[in-house]
């Protein structure tokens, strides 16, 4: 079982690694992006994101029972809500157009996100 991590500024480490990360650096860059086009975002989910929910009230499972399998589908689902709420924000951008894409990879090598 993957044990509760924390980021070194105290996130849950899913969240922070599988989507604050990418969603810190997608902004701090977006201003390049955008002046430096053509351009592309690529944010990866997974379809663990259909089992998930954000749980807004306690995102970093302090006040609730950690489980590892709730936080990486959560991680999954902020990143494909973040990606399509830039989709929103960019729409009619002529120079940065989002777009998704599907693709059939192999499972994971580590099964302990099933437990």
């Amino acid at each position: 079982m993957c044990p509760k991590w924390l980021t070194e500024d105290g996130f849950e480490m899913q969240l922070g690694v599988n989507h604050l990360g990418h969603f810190l650096l997608t902004n701090l860059l977006l201003d390049k992006l955008k002046s430096s086009a053509p351009s592309r975002v690529v944010n990866v989910s997974s379809i663990a994101h259909k089992g998930g929910r954000v749980h807004f009230d306690d995102i970093f499972f302090e006040h609730s029972e950690y489980s590892p399998l709730e936080s990486y589908r959560q991680s999954k689902l902020a990143v494909l809500l973040f990606s399509r709420e830039l989709a929103h924000r960019l729409q009619g951008e002529k120079r940065l157009q989002p777009a998704p894409a599907l693709s059939k990879r192999g499972v994971t090598s580590s099964a302990c996100w099933l437990e």
